[in-house]
């Protein structure tokens, strides 16, 4: 799986000094206790683990020390080690970074016009289009649906999900959405040209349970809506965190997440009777397609 790339371009408006703080899990504990406030408690929304381990857990206390059994405890190296740790997994392929071909932002469904190969083997890495490019069109290729090693030959299309995904990445993917929703995937999708959304279920209904548990928290998102806005405001205008967190960005995530889950909510409740859009049998001929396609384009 390609894990945590960076998902913003040179021109995007985001400083590159704060790319390393995007993931929930590096978040201000300001920011984290309000991700912990939108998502609920018991049966709650996903990502319900957004904690990273840090460097010193991960690699002991003595990382960076001058002596092999002495503890760091320079504040500003501790610091600095943190950062690293942060950047290589919000831009690395599980154990591998690949510089310039990071850069390309995640995107599925009409979007995406870029693939390249897996990171995994002793070859070198091509990119390559998928369909012809316009002219200032940008580069996009997926984190989800790749034909190769890194998503297991298409098998994480719809296993990998959005919440997943805000989770390793710290963004809200733009459509298509899979969203997990208790033991059910729903899709939510937007036209290019028009921007209408469309709906399904994937691979099963939602039971009665299921719809019963959207019910609920759809109503507690609506109930606390105007109350959760205020407080974003407010950390959106905090010095939480200092200079090693990201506020604008946890503030504006924050809200794409509430305002997403809302949206899904509300399209499931609409399309709860409607059948299944995709079935596990058409999904496995998709695939099955696909890999025919690209060995014959490698022939």
């Amino acid at each position: 799986m390609r894990e945590k790339q960076n998902i913003y371009s040179p021109t995007d408006s985001h400083s590159t000094f704060f790319l390393y703080r995007l993931l929930p899990g590096s978040w201000s504990e300001q920011g984290q206790d309000l991700l912990a406030y939108l998502l609920g408690e018991e049966d709650g929304l996903e990502p319900s683990d957004f904690e990273k381990p840090s460097v010193f857990m991960k690699c002991g206390e003595n990382f960076r020390a001058d002596l092999e059994m002495e503890e760091l405890e320079d504040p500003a190296l501790r610091q600095q080690a943190e950062d690293a740790y942060m950047f290589y997994i919000s831009r690395s392929w599980t154990d591998k970074m690949v510089p310039i071909l990071d850069m390309y932002n995640h995107r599925n469904g009409a979007s995406l016009n870029v693939e390249s190969t897996t990171a995994h083997n002793d070859d070198d890495i091509t990119a390559f289009a998928l369909r012809d490019i316009k002219a200032g069109e940008q580069l996009q290729n997926t984190y989800s649906e790749c034909m190769d090693h890194d998503c297991d030959f298409g098998e994480l299309k719809y296993s990998y999900t959005t919440q997943m995904m805000y989770n390793d990445y710290g963004f809200l993917e733009f459509y298509p959405r899979r969203w997990q929703l208790h033991d059910v995937i729903a899709e939510v999708d937007e036209d290019l040209e028009t921007g209408k959304k469309s709906f399904k279920w994937i691979f099963d209904s939602p039971s009665g349970t299921t719809i019963e548990w959207i019910s609920k928290q759809l109503s507690r998102l609506r109930n606390m809506e105007n109350h959760f806005r205020k407080l974003v405001v407010q950390h959106k205008n905090s010095d939480a965190g200092g200079k090693h967190n990201n506020i604008d960005h946890e503030s504006d995530s924050l809200l794409e997440l509430m305002e997403g889950y809302i949206e899904v909510f509300e399209m499931a409740l609409e399309h709860k009777s409607h059948p299944v859009g995709v079935t596990v049998e058409q999904y496995a001929n998709d695939i099955r397609t696909k890999r025919a396609d690209l060995n014959q384009n490698e022939l």
